[in-house]
């Protein structure tokens, strides 16, 4: 876990909803930062009550959208919890996990 600055506009944070509705936000995200012509995007988890299997399928369906046009993503949250659950689902080995914007 790291601290880190952001970039305007490349910051997103994800909202309670269904594991269809996280992948749309995460998506949507990804592709905007894209359309502005940048590579780095930082999502942040805290709005969520947990690191749900459909917050970590979002988020790696974002990555992958980020890593096709060389880009990249962090995960931002100051959570804990949070950060316990990405520990263990092993997200932290693929994304940077910051603690601070």
């Amino acid at each position: 876990m790291q601290g880190g600055g952001v970039s305007a506009g490349s910051y997103v944070e994800l909202f309670e909803s269904s594991s269809v509705g996280l992948r749309a936000q995460a998506s949507a995200a990804a592709q905007d930062i894209l359309r502005q012509g940048r590579k780095n995007l930082t999502i942040g988890l805290d709005n969520l009550s947990t690191v749900s299997d459909g917050a970590v399928a979002a988020v790696i369906v974002a990555l992958r959208t980020m890593r096709e046009s060389g880009g990249t993503i962090r995960l931002f949250t100051r959570n804990s919890e949070h950060r316990r659950q990405l520990l263990l689902s092993g997200l932290d080995r693929i994304m940077m996990v910051v603690t601070e914007l």
